[in-house]
């Protein structure tokens, strides 16, 4: 699916065939699959996707459920950017790096639960998700990129994992609300 459905503004519900492999930007003007379906609520993805492309559901404002399948290891920067109705996102276990701003103002965002594999969280990946409340980085992740954070107001605890190697600027910052970090 490239760029297949971009700009449909009316388009709600999507159930993908099994069988599809891979959710791509356009190699034409790098356009997402599903970018700006304003009115897209949720998406089933089948267990034959392995891969979420670069702006696939970017700005679809009414996104508000998405199932991810399990195969799911790799989903590229922007995916989710703007998704702002969307509250919780499950990451499928065999991911194991949140690209640069995947969940960048997704700001109806309270819950995320990130798998255990996990190895780096990249630069603004959480930026501007200003409900996230908590989040426990898995204790593989070694890295947290520039901003990964930024801006989330209501975050109040974090559980930091006990071998990070590096962790960018600003990674935790205006993160107003941030009162315990467990380490």
């Amino acid at each position: 699916v490239k760029s297949t459905f971009y700009n449909c503004t009316s388009l709600e519900n999507v159930t993908l065939p099994e069988g599809l492999q891979g959710i791509e930007n356009s190699s034409y003007d790098g356009s997402g699959a599903f970018e700006n379906c304003t009115s897209l609520k949720s998406i089933v993805i089948p267990e034959s996707v392995t891969s979420i492309g670069r702006f696939a559901f970017l700005e679809c404002k009414q996104l508000k459920d998405i199932c991810l399948s399990k195969s799911v290891n790799h989903i590229e920067s922007f995916a989710f950017c703007g998704c702002e109705s969307l509250t919780e996102a499950v990451c499928p276990h065999d991911l194991k790096t949140i690209e640069d701003c995947v969940f960048i103002h997704c700001t109806g965002l309270k819950r995320i639960a990130l798998p255990e594999g996990l190895t780096s969280i990249g630069a603004m990946a959480f930026s501007g998700c200003e409900n996230l409340e908590h989040i426990e980085i898995p204790d593989g992740v070694t890295s947290i990129g520039e901003e990964a954070f930024y801006g989330c107001k209501s975050l109040k605890s974090i559980r930091m994992p006990k071998q990070m190697n590096r962790m960018g600027a600003g990674a935790f910052e205006y993160c107003e609300k941030l009162t315990g970090i467990d380490i």
